[in-house]
């Protein structure tokens, strides 16, 4: 009973186990994507563009709408001057003068400049919103790049880590051949050697993985550091499945840099036509109503009026103008044609690139392969003194060099595909599509 007791004492004197910490916060691809869309700097600019294109074109509209002003004088003059008597007396020169008037001007005619001009700050929003549609695929493509070498600097410290362990591996090896007699010292320093070799890759991957992980930051507006940024998806396989040439041409044709080229031909054309605008007369209409001290020839009085200007001669100024708006015009018309050729040839040249890459992906397999059978066979015939050091260490370097192959690979099938969908101009949308 005594054991009992004492030994319940002592249990609940003990320190209690901590609890385990909580896992770090894993960052998926399609959340980096995400999170860049909406707080990147250059995402955050092509809105701050759009929003002032629309102010733009509320700024205007209003040249076409009514004008309303309100304006007011008090002056202090010298003398006081009057003529006639009594109650025919009229001040026409008050010593305090005073004055307001009330003033609405419509525009009614300009050539109908105005309108072209407001056409243009409309076709200016839509050439905003192409804009962000291609920082957006320009952005995810950084954001896929600075994420895919983060992952890759990763698996490519875990190779040289492999390749280290192989190396260490052999020491052991070469250090009880060494004792048994059957080696000499050389093999034992080799091996060690290699093993300084492999844990200098992996250094070197290492502070790859640190630059890149660094760079991510920079796209995704992180300010923290690693514990912010949380741990990368090394396990996931990333890939955007890229249709064929025929599906990829035809998103091309509305590729943001083509709607672009498209709307700056508008917007030359309404440019050709504002100008010529200014071969009409401008017309405006004005209503007022005016109060003043002065009696002279009146208090107050109303008015209406319609005001002409007719230009006659202007010293050559509005033909030079619209010579300059049809070059600018043909200017948008030889771009156009250049974006469309360019995005054919983009699209042509992402692809070859993607099937090559691919190609490598499968040979850096057979590669990675055939590399493993040769260290396999290289490692026993070493243990039987069949081979030679010489020959296992080339057999290690040929598997590891094979692995670092196929990790890099891999992810440069993956830039082709992000190439050949930016191409197409809709990178963003299939990135997010399929990643998950």
């Amino acid at each position: 009973m005594i054991h009992l007791i004492l030994a319940a004492s002592l249990a609940s004197q003990a320190p209690t186990a901590p609890a385990p910490e909580a896992a770090a916060p894993r960052l998926t691809l399609r959340a980096a994507l995400e999170r860049a869309l909406k707080v990147s700097p250059s995402a955050i600019r092509a809105d701050d563009e759009i929003e002032a294109a629309e102010a733009q074109r509320v700024a205007t509209k209003s040249l076409v709408l009514p004008r309303l002003s309100l304006s007011a004088s008090l002056i202090r003059n010298s003398e006081e001057v009057a003529f006639g008597s009594g109650d025919d007396s009229r001040v026409i020169l008050p010593g305090s003068d005073w004055s307001t008037r009330l003033t609405l001007q419509q525009p009614v005619y300009a050539g109908r400049r105005e309108f072209r001009l407001y056409y243009q700050s409309k076709e200016a929003v839509t050439l905003a919103r192409d804009g962000k549609r291609g920082n957006r695929d320009r952005l995810a493509l950084r954001v896929i790049s600075d994420y895919a070498q983060a992952v890759q600097a990763s698996a490519l410290a875990d190779v040289a880590r492999q390749s280290a362990a192989l190396a260490e591996k052999r020491i052991a090896q070469a250090q009880a051949l060494f004792e048994a007699g059957e080696v000499t010292r050389v093999d034992v320093l080799r091996a060690q050697t290699a093993h300084k070799g492999a844990l200098r890759l992996v250094a070197l991957a290492e502070a790859d993985g640190i630059q890149a992980r660094s760079r991510l930051r920079t796209t995704l507006a992180i300010d923290g550091g690693d514990a912010e940024l949380g741990a990368l998806d090394t396990a996931t396989e990333l890939g955007i499945p890229v249709p064929s040439a025929d599906a990829l041409d035809r998103l091309a044709l509305d590729r943001a840099e083509i709607k672009q080229a498209e709307t700056n031909v508008r917007i030359a054309d309404l440019e050709l036509l504002k100008q010529k605008g200014a071969y009409f007369p401008v017309v405006t209409a004005d209503l007022g109503y005016l109060k003043q001290k002065s009696s002279f020839p009146s208090d107050g009085y109303g008015y209406a009026a319609l005001r002409f200007t007719v230009p006659i001669f202007q010293g050559g100024e509005v033909g030079a103008k619209m010579r300059i708006a049809s070059a600018r015009k043909h200017q948008a018309e030889v771009t156009l044609a250049e974006a469309k050729r360019q995005a054919t040839e983009d699209i042509r040249q992402a692809l070859a690139m993607l099937e090559a890459a691919r190609r490598a992906r499968a040979l850096a397999d057979d590669q990675v392969k055939a590399a493993e059978a040769e260290y396999a066979e290289a490692r026993d015939l070493y243990e039987q003194r069949e081979a030679t050091a010489l020959d296992l260490q080339a057999a290690e370097s040929a598997l590891g060099e094979a692995r670092r192959s196929l990790i890099e690979a891999k992810f440069d099938v993956l830039r082709g595909e992000a190439m050949a969908w930016l191409a197409a101009g809709s990178l963003a949308d299939a990135a997010l599509e399929n990643f998950k």
